[in-house]
């Protein structure tokens, strides 16, 4: 018995199998809809879902499940009535197997996009010729261009 209960002997929370998820690189919002979807599908292609209360251990009616909130699956304990204050856990290594079905979310980018590269676009698309040709000066064209003048002039002296 661990100091939070009874343990499922190979098993794991219902948190960890979040905080899991999230350290594969799955944001929040998504770790919790894919557990949730995947406790209330029960297996083959769900999660089978263990309830543990004192003493007591059984599998968990998938029926049971369906309706959990955020709360529920990152605190690893029963709110609905049937389960109410049962501690849920499932198999690591059907989380595992599972888990590795899962699509592998595509990395989040970090800091703001370049701007140049559409900037540039933009500038060869309207300005053919240069913008000096149709008599405009710097800072229209860069107003034309949806970006400053010193992003236009480093988008033209590198492209």
């Amino acid at each position: 018995m661990s100091a939070h209960g009874p343990m499922v002997e190979g098993g794991m929370r219902i948190s960890r199998c979040y905080s899991e998820l999230c350290d594969r690189g799955f944001d929040q919002e998504r770790a919790i809809t894919a557990l949730r979807k995947a406790l209330e599908e029960g297996p083959p292609n769900g999660l089978r879902v263990w309830t543990v209360c004192d003493d007591s251990r059984g599998e968990a009616d998938p029926e049971d499940l369906k309706g959990l909130d955020h709360v529920t699956i990152i605190g690893g304990e029963g709110w609905l009535p049937p389960l109410a204050g049962r501690r849920l856990y499932v198999m690591r290594a059907d989380f595992e197997a599972w888990a590795n079905r899962l699509p592998r979310p595509t990395p989040v980018q970090v800091g703001r996009p370049r701007k140049q590269d559409s900037a540039l676009a933009v500038y060869r698309k309207l300005y053919p010729n240069g913008h000096e040709a149709a008599g405009h000066v710097w800072k229209v064209a860069a107003h034309a261009c949806g970006c400053s003048e010193k992003t236009l002039r480093r988008a033209l002296s590198a492209g």
